[in-house]
């Protein structure tokens, strides 16, 4: 007996459901977690992930990202660098990453990050945090270049 259109259509789709695995609504179901302070919950589903030895690496990156949020910022950069022995150029866990090195003080590790990915980059943030790291590195010409450059993006930014 062959199937209808609409039929395969169903099959395909609980297929395409089923194979993707629990964790995949899980996974956004902490993302939502994260984004309404929800940080017990979050944590609670990345790490029955790595119990469950399911997409570590993606628990990682959620687990650095809700210390960020819980303020332990010791602990997010240890989760974030195990994020990025296996995505060394994850523009998101990089960012992150200079975040907390600037917060943690930690000012030549947030210059060569932010380096890495200023390249071809048009946003302003990043030259305001490598002013920032430049200040305190006190490296006063390339804190100025930094903010010069902040400031010259914001403008573009601003509707005329």
């Amino acid at each position: 007996m062959l199937l209808t259109r609409n039929q395969l259509f169903s099959v395909l789709v609980i297929l395409l459901i089923s194979t993707r695995g629990p964790m995949a609504d899980d996974f956004a179901r902490a993302e939502e977690y994260l984004e309404q302070g929800k940080l017990d919950k979050a944590n609670w589903i990345y790490f029955s992930s790595l119990d469950k030895n399911e997409r570590i690496d993606e628990a990682h990156l959620g687990l650095a990202k809700s210390m960020w949020h819980a303020k332990k910022y010791a602990a997010s950069l240890q989760y974030v660098n195990k994020y990025l022995d296996s995505h060394p150029d994850n523009r998101e866990a990089l960012l992150l990453r200079s975040q907390l090195y600037i917060l943690l003080q930690q000012w030549e590790n947030a210059v060569a990050d932010i380096k890495r990915l200023s390249p071809g980059e048009d946003n302003p943030n990043l030259f305001l945090l490598l002013n920032i790291a430049y200040e305190n590195l006190d490296q006063r010409d390339l804190a100025k270049q930094a903010k010069a450059e902040y400031y010259r993006l914001e403008a573009r930014r601003q509707p005329e």
